[in-house]
């Protein structure tokens, strides 16, 4: 099945079982949770468009830090989404986040003795196919996982990733970078030069001038979030249009493919090579930014 459903390419079709009932799309988010707040804002929007026909199956946290579990669980139940949560842990710990300080106030879990990143998407993609993975953070526990269980690679039907900046050839962009951290270098490097699946990329050019999350209430979790930031008046939209990209099927034609070949380098840039077979593409959108936040901030 393509995830391609534009550029004159096969539109994509829900998929249907032998007694013709549509199967549902099947998710993992992953988030570093800690460098912004836009993964907060996507967070959100994911769960608002969740139905039967669009399931999260988890939620995994890339950068380990002393409040990422006990954060993230809080959200999901203000959200009333219930599902595993991984923690990243052969990273050593980042700073402490103020808004993930403040979302855990009460909540009595920790990151001890949790599920790892690498035992989350081995039980997942294990029991289920087709899995989709929407990545709004660093690439390093989808490296971690493919490295260790290779074969798993096999059940995932698409990685759709805010990753690169695709304005020009040797484009920087700190998820794929890090502001050229070695680590996070090699970790997009595997996941973008190596591994043999379907990736779309919504790059930072796209989300830069969209700016959403300013129309919430005070009282709200994700409003205090946003404050904790310093951005309580709207902020990139990278990540939940990252969300937006991947349920493309609910909003389709927000976004045009470039297809073919993408590679990242040593130093961490991106370089692409168009290609109509190509099994990669990056997107570029079709619609004024006004259309994107109506859109994102409807459903905050």
């Amino acid at each position: 099945m393509t995830v391609w459903h534009e550029s004159g390419l096969a539109k994509a079709k829900p998929v249907c079982s032998k007694k013709g009932k549509t199967v549902a799309r099947k998710f993992i988010f992953d988030t570093d949770w800690f460098t912004d707040c836009d993964d907060c804002v996507a967070l959100r929007f994911l769960a608002r468009n969740l139905d039967k026909e669009h399931q999260l199956l988890g939620v995994n946290v890339s950068a380990r830090t002393e409040d990422a579990y006990a954060s993230i669980y809080a959200f999901l139940q203000s959200e009333k989404v219930d599902c595993p949560i991984g923690v990243e842990s052969e990273s050593f710990y980042f700073e402490p986040v103020r808004y993930q300080k403040n979302m855990a106030k009460g909540v009595a879990r920790t990151n001890e003795n949790v599920c790892s990143s690498i035992e989350l998407y081995k039980k997942i993609l294990e029991e289920n196919d087709d899995v989709e993975i929407i990545s709004v953070g660093f690439l390093s526990s989808i490296e971690r996982a493919f490295k260790a269980y290779p074969q798993l690679i096999e059940k995932v039907k698409a990685i759709w990733i805010m990753g690169g900046d695709w304005r020009q050839q040797g484009g920087k962009e700190y998820n794929f970078c890090a502001g050229g951290n070695a680590y996070a270098v090699q970790a997009s490097r595997f996941v973008v030069n190596e591994l043999p699946c379907k990736q779309v990329y919504l790059g930072f050019e796209v989300g830069e001038s969209v700016i959403t999350g300013n129309e919430l209430d005070k009282d709200d979790i994700l409003f205090e979030a946003m404050k904790d930031w310093g951005t309580e008046t709207g902020r990139c939209s990278w990540d939940p249009m990252t969300v937006m990209l991947a349920f493309h099927d609910k909003f389709q034609g927000a976004f045009e493919y470039v297809v073919g070949k993408a590679r990242v380098d040593e130093n961490g840039a991106n370089y692409f090579e168009k290609d109509e077979n190509g099994r990669q593409a990056f997107v570029v959108k079709t619609k004024p930014d006004t259309y994107y936040q109506e859109v994102i901030n409807g459903s905050l």
